[in-house]
C-alpha cells in the first residue's frame, strides 16, 4: 500500500522539481511563492492533454515529433519510448491483444504475457520450423520494459483474463488477482 504511495508522491515531487528549475519564476518575482511549481505543472498537464485533443494541436504535436525523431540517438529513443507509452496508456486495453501463460524463460517455468501478433514477421518465420506467436514479455514490476519472444503454440496457453488483469497480476509481484484474489486466499490460509 505504501510503496506505490511513495512512488506517486516522489515522480510527483520530481516534476514539479523539474518545472520549477525550467521557470525560476522566484530569481524573476524575488519571492518564494509555495505552490507555485506545481500549480505550472498542473496547468502544463492541462494544457498539453487540451492541446492534443483538438485537430490543430494533435497536428503539432504529430510536427514536433516528426522534427524530433530526424535527430540521430534521441529520435530512435524518443520513438520508443512514445510506442511504449502510447501502448501503455490505451484505455481501451486491446494493444497486447489477449493475455497468455508461456513458457519462460526455461521449459517448466510460466509468466503472464501478451500476444501481439498471431504469426511473426515473414523474414522471421521461414527460419522457424513451425508456427510460432509473437508475446510481449514484461517485467515485473515495471512492465514497460521486457522481453519479445517468438513462442511456440503448445508453450502459450490463453488466459481468461482481461488485458487490465493480467497487468494487476504482474505489477504487484502476483500478490493482487482479479476480483480481490488475495483477500480469499489470505482467508483461507487462517
Amino acid at each position: 500500500m505504501i510503496v506505490p504511495i511513495m512512488l506517486t508522491f516522489w515522480l510527483t515531487q520530481s516534476v514539479i522539481i523539474w518545472v520549477d528549475e525550467i521557470f525560476p519564476l522566484e530569481q524573476i518575482t524575488g519571492k518564494d511563492i509555495p505552490g507555485l511549481g506545481a500549480l505550472i505543472t498542473i496547468a502544463i498537464i492541462f494544457i498539453a492533454g487540451f492541446l492534443g485533443q483538438n485537430f490543430l494541436g494533435a497536428w503539432f504535436v504529430e510536427q514536433l515529433s516528426n522534427l524530433v525523431s530526424k535527430i540521430p540517438f534521441i529520435g530512435s529513443v524518443y520513438g520508443s519510448l512514445r510506442q511504449v507509452m502510447t501502448t501503455l496508456m490505451n484505455t481501451q486495453g486491446d494493444r497486447f491483444g489477449r493475455a497468455v501463460l508461456v513458457e519462460f524463460p526455461k521449459s517448466g517455468s510460466w509468466t503472464v504475457g501478451f500476444v501481439t501478433a498471431a504469426k511473426p514477421p515473414i523474414e522471421v518465420a521461414k527460419h522457424l520450423s513451425q508456427q510460432h506467436v509473437c508475446v510481449f514479455i514484461p517485467t515485473t514490476p515495471n512492465p514497460t520494459s521486457g522481453f519479445f519472444v517468438f513462442a511456440a503454440p503448445e508453450n502459450v496457453k490463453p488466459l481468461d483474463l482481461s488485458v487490465d488483469d493480467a497487468f494487476k497480476v504482474l505489477i504487484s509481484l502476483g500478490l493482487i488477482g482479479p476480483q480481490g484474489q488475495l483477500r480469499e486466499v489470505s482467508r483461507e490460509k487462517q
